[in-house]
C-alpha cells in the first residue's frame, strides 16, 4: 500500500532571546542602553514599588548592563536612559 499523506506537522521555533545591548554616550553625558530584552524590563518596571526597582537593579546586574555602564564611566547622579525610561544613576542609599 503507497503510504497516505502526512499529518499536518507544526513545527514552532523558538528564538533565543536577544540578550545582547549596546551603550552610546550622548555629548551632553547621557547614557543610552539600548537592547531587546533591557529595555523591554525597563518598560514593565514599576520604579514606584521597591521590590520591582530592586528586581530591575538585580537583572541589569545579572545581564551584564550594570558592569558596562561602570566601564563606559557612568558615576551616581549620570542620566541613563534605557529604551523610552529615564533614569538616575545610584540610589538614595547612596548618597
Amino acid at each position: 500500500a503507497a503510504p497516505g499523506e502526512p499529518a499536518g506537522i507544526v513545527v514552532h521555533r523558538v528564538e533565543a532571546a536577544d540578550t545582547g545591548f549596546e551603550i552610546e554616550r550622548d555629548p551632553d553625558g547621557t547614557f543610552h542602553v539600548s537592547g531587546r530584552r533591557v529595555e523591554r524590563l525597563a518598560i514593565q518596571t514599576d520604579f514606584e514599588r521597591e521590590e520591582s526597582a530592586e528586581r530591575f537593579q538585580r537583572e541589569l546586574a545579572r545581564s551584564g548592563v550594570e558592569k558596562a555602564l561602570l566601564a563606559a564611566g557612568v558615576r551616581d547622579g549620570d542620566t541613563v536612559r534605557i529604551g523610552p525610561v529615564v533614569l538616575e544613576w545610584g540610589g538614595e542609599e547612596d548618597r
